[in-house]
């Protein structure tokens, strides 16, 4: 399939295209964009059927300075990936790359990188100087989230199905920590109200670049490069600033080293 920026530098075929869509001069440009449901605040969020949010509005930025007119679709995660690799989804927000991935979609270059990060009970935290430490602790984790630093050592955590339950477990005196993602677990407990009674390693577990996503049956890697420049300069924006400011996470913007492994003596 013609890629949309070879449709939209070529006024004949998008006049045919336009005149085919009943008149609708916006058709040729129409794509439809796939927001995981349910999203996770403050990376994505949406109010009347529109993503906002960290890389919600960033992508929303760069899909509209691209003359791109998007329809956004609410999908499971579990179904997000595939309909953006057989192309049932032109554009998929909130997604990671890998090898494998790569091969079927467009990755962006990350919007904002969630690092895992430990959370703890502020009174007693849990004390770790390196991964092995964890062990003799109760900690848990998301289910059917992948924790490579924690699997490696075949260490045993429990699983919850959400963030919010994972808090309110640390909260409640039940878990040790929580493994969480360092933007989205510190806003999520001031939601709850348990912020304060929190508190966050500041060593991490891994990390995840989270960006968005085009199909390769619409886009091309010129499209590709273009969405990128577009989010980069919406991230050098006062917009982007005010977002961050107004979701209170600009102290978990930034690198999280990452904790090392035990070395046996």
């Amino acid at each position: 399939m013609t890629p949309l920026r070879q449709i939209l530098a070529r006024p004949a075929l998008l006049a045919a295209l336009a005149f085919s869509a009943s008149a609708d001069d916006s058709y040729a440009a129409t794509v439809v964009v796939g927001v995981p449901d349910p999203q996770t605040q403050p990376l994505v969020t949406m109010e009347e059927g529109t993503p906002g949010g960290l890389i919600g509005a960033a992508a929303r930025s760069a899909i509209s300075a691209m003359g791109l007119q998007p329809s956004f679709r609410p999908l499971p995660f579990a179904r997000l990936y595939r309909a953006l690799h057989r192309g049932d989804v032109d554009i998929a927000l909130s997604v990671v790359a890998t090898p494998s991935r790569a091969q079927y979609a467009h990755y962006t270059a990350p919007i904002a990188t969630e690092y895992t990060v430990l959370m703890t009970f502020r009174h007693q935290p849990v004390k770790a100087d390196c991964v092995q430490d964890l062990a003799s602790q109760r900690i848990a984790g998301r289910l059917g989230f992948a924790y490579p630093m924690i699997d490696q050592l075949k260490m045993p955590i429990q699983r919850e199905n959400s963030y919010e339950t994972l808090i309110q477990r640390v909260a409640d005196g039940h878990l040790h920590g929580a493994l969480l993602g360092s933007i989205t677990g510190p806003y999520l407990a001031r939601q709850l109200g348990v912020g304060n009674s929190l508190s966050v390693l500041p060593l991490s577990l891994g990390s995840a670049p989270i960006g968005a996503a085009l199909s390769k049956s619409r886009f091309d890697d010129a499209d590709l490069a273009a969405f990128d420049r577009h989010v980069a300069a919406f991230r050098q924006s006062d917009t982007w600033r005010d977002l961050i400011e107004g979701f209170g996470v600009a102290e978990q913007m930034h690198e999280w080293p990452l904790m090392a492994f035990c070395i046996a003596e």
